[in-house]
């Protein structure tokens, strides 16, 4: 039964790498996901960076994922485990390209704040993160990662569709800055009061900057299931609901 089952992932990765044969040209001409959306372009660059890489991974056709298993001898069990994980990176790779590919279709659009941007989710994800700060940056016994995390937890509490929705948001919203900057300044106004006020000032916007520091290494770094996990959730905003009803009609 396991030889079976090997012989017919086989030839089903056949037709996966026909696939990655078209990301692989898809990927090549960089005007394809090239916007004017700055956002969506840094967006989209991590997240292409951590698809190639995988695409660097994994075998480049079936011939060399043939020869990979040969060398496990008559393991049937091993050449199973090592396909199921190869057809999984090959689905999370066609995976990664429709999710480009939705970032570069919206990249052009305009996105109403229903209920105004006070009470959007990319605002309130914002004050939450500026809250939290105000609580913790002067606390020199936790480190720069476990800031970030206490601070950067908002999404834990949404359903998909909202952590979709707040991509969206993220992504072609039009931010309310004097609205942001407000809040920014309530909180910088609170950590003042007391003693040495520009002090604490100038270490909470260094907290700030350390965490986007923080941030950006970790968008560098992250796997391509990483960027999946985080960013596949656009599939189920309103949002691109809506989108792929207009263009269905």
């Amino acid at each position: 039964m396991e030889w079976q089952r090997v012989q017919e992932i086989l030839n089903e990765l056949e037709n996966d790498y026909i696939n990655l044969s078209i990301t692989n040209e898809y990927l090549s001409k960089e005007e394809n996901y090239e916007t004017e959306n700055k956002n969506i372009n840094v967006l989209l660059f991590y997240f292409i960076k951590s698809l190639n890489k995988k695409i660097q991974e994994i075998p480049s056709s079936i011939d060399e994922a043939r020869n990979v298993i040969f060398s496990y001898g008559h393991d049937a069990n091993k050449m199973l485990d090592y396909l199921n994980n190869l057809k999984k990176d090959l689905e999370n790779i066609n995976h990664a390209i429709d999710i480009i590919k939705v970032y570069v279709d919206i990249s052009d659009k305009s996105y109403e704040f229903k209920d105004g941007y006070e009470n959007s989710l990319i605002y309130k994800y914002h004050c939450d993160i500026y809250e939290k700060m105000a609580e913790v940056y002067d606390n020199d016994s936790m480190t720069t990662k476990e800031k970030y995390e206490y601070c950067n937890n908002f999404e834990e509490n949404l359903s998909e569709m909202e952590k979709g929705e707040l991509h969206v948001q993220s992504s072609i919203g039009k931010a309310d800055k004097a609205l942001s900057n407000k809040v920014l300044m309530n909180v910088r106004m609170n950590i003042m009061k007391g003693g040495s006020p520009f002090e604490k000032a100038n270490k909470f916007q260094q907290c700030l900057m350390d965490a986007a520091a923080f941030a950006e290494e970790k968008q560098n770094n992250a796997s391509l299931e990483d960027n999946l996990k985080m960013y596949g959730n656009i599939l189920e905003s309103d949002f691109y609901k809506s989108f792929q009803n207009q263009k269905n009609i």
